[in-house]
């Protein structure tokens, strides 16, 4: 196995996996750094640097182009999440991009899993 590179390191486990299987589409071998601890706890993700995303040496080029591609657009791209607060049943509504990820109901203050 040749050397691996860090091409991107995202804060949310959900969006290095969407980087992931892009990259995995183009026929690049793709691994993922700290996103099983990520995944237990999302707080961590900032004292560890995020989801790293990592490649062989030979592929840091070709990869680094497809993820400024993916990274290119725009948040709207991706249709809003709405779903109800499991606590207070408040209809919630987050961007696309916060897909997996854990928000705060304004209306309770009680932590929500934004559905995939």
């Amino acid at each position: 196995m040749s050397k691996l590179v860090t091409i991107a390191a995202v804060q949310m486990v959900a969006e290095a996996d969407l980087i992931k299987s892009t990259l995995e589409e183009h026929g690049l071998e793709v691994y993922l750094a700290d996103d099983n601890l990520i995944a237990m706890d999302w707080l961590l993700s900032n004292a560890v640097g995020g989801v790293k995303v990592q490649v062989a040496a030979k592929d840091a080029e070709a990869a680094r182009e497809i993820v400024e591609q993916i990274q290119k657009r725009k948040p709207n791209d991706a249709p809003p999440v709405v779903f109800d607060c499991q606590d207070c049943g408040q209809r919630l509504e987050f961007p696309g991009l916060r897909r997996g990820g854990v928000e705060t109901c304004p209306r309770c203050g009680s932590y929500v899993d934004v559905p995939e």
